[in-house]
């Protein structure tokens, strides 16, 4: 919900990838253009979003590394009702207030391309002469003269721009080879310098000759047997790994077997508890107390009947008051102490 108000608020603004957003302006007091980062941590919304300024600028809201530091809604008081597309709104209309100055020291750049994103404007670089050029423009090919032709765009500047085919090369690779000498190109002939180029074999030899390179493919030799000797490290394990998951399994199945079988004698365990039951007890036991009072009654009529004679009368008369009395006193007993006798769960 918050990032979809913030996609559909703020002016400008490309997610970048997951959680992380850009916004773009140019700004002319400092004659540049300036991006806005908005960085949501994983545990966004309960903490609060990182905004950062590049290239450095100045401004009363941001620190020395660029963070947006300034919003009373930043840091501490932050909390997860805060609208992400209101605050982000609110640190675009300041930093575009005319507060940014450009920040001491600060390399010219014509914008700011972004993180992960191709701009039309290329990025200008200061050469050693203190020339500028375009980094990612295309170096045009060498002429018999070692010079590169004018350009259109340094003239405008004010430049020549007539460096040294190398130089201009070298620097315009600087990402890439900034550490490799390509010095020794300016006392090639034009002939060697295009046998050089269309020739696989020559070009090769040439780059495999460069001390950096051999440095660089002694390193992947050096990282190739390292990977090599750990994955052999690592299979010599596998015999042992298996080993031990048919062991894991074997035992997963033991236990399964013996889950199966307590089950089996929890569930008789049940039905026979269920029998012992206070209240079952108590139902049984009140029910054979009257059974034997039921069965004096009987056999007292019977004698007045003349059914039975007196000896036998008294015999089973007695035996069963008896049992009666017995009953009637443990159903007596039960009830004052159930709460004491039985645990209720």
């Amino acid at each position: 919900m918050q990032i979809n108000s913030m996609l559909q608020t703020v002016t400008n603004i490309t997610e970048k990838y997951n959680n992380f957003y850009e916004v773009l302006w140019y700004d002319p007091k400092v004659n540049r253009t300036l991006c806005l980062s908005i960085s949501l941590p994983p545990q966004f919304p309960m903490v609060a979003p990182v905004y950062k300024v590049t290239p450095p600028v100045y401004h009363p809201w941001i620190d020395s590394s660029g963070m947006v530091v300034g919003h009373k809604k930043l840091g501490t008081g932050w909390n997860q009702h805060v609208s992400l597309a209101n605050l982000t709104n609110e640190i675009i209309k300041e930093l575009k207030s005319g507060k940014i100055t450009a920040a001491p020291g600060a390399s010219p750049q014509l914008s700011y391309p972004g993180l992960g994103m191709s701009n039309s404007l290329p990025r200008m670089t200061a050469s050693a002469t203190g020339s500028y050029y375009y980094s990612n423009q295309q170096i045009p090919p060498r002429n018999p003269n070692n010079v590169v032709a004018p350009n259109p765009y340094f003239q405008s500047l004010g430049h020549t721009n007539s460096m040294p085919a190398s130089t201009v090369y070298s620097q315009s690779n600087n990402d890439n080879m900034n550490d490799i000498s390509l010095a020794d190109l300016d006392s090639m002939s034009l002939d060697e310098l295009k046998e050089l180029l269309n020739n696989d074999n020559k070009r090769k030899e040439y780059i495999n000759k460069k001390d950096k390179v051999k440095e660089m493919k002694q390193v992947v030799e050096e990282l190739s047997t390292s990977n090599k000797d750990l994955a052999e490290k690592i299979l010599s394990f596998k015999e042992n790994f298996e080993n031990l998951k048919a062991e894991l399994r074997e035992h997963q199945n033991i236990l399964k077997g013996e889950k199966a079988q307590f089950e089996t004698l929890m569930a008789e365990q049940n039905k026979y508890v269920s029998n012992y039951s206070p209240e079952k007890l108590y139902s049984t036991l009140q029910q054979s107390s009257y059974e034997a009072d039921r069965e004096s009654e009987e056999i007292a009529n019977d004698f007045l009947m003349g059914t039975l004679s007196a000896d036998e009368f008294l015999k089973k008369y007695r035996t069963a008051r008896k049992l009666h009395h017995l009953r009637s006193e443990k159903l007596e007993l039960f009830s004052s102490n159930q709460d004491t006798m039985f645990i209720k769960k």
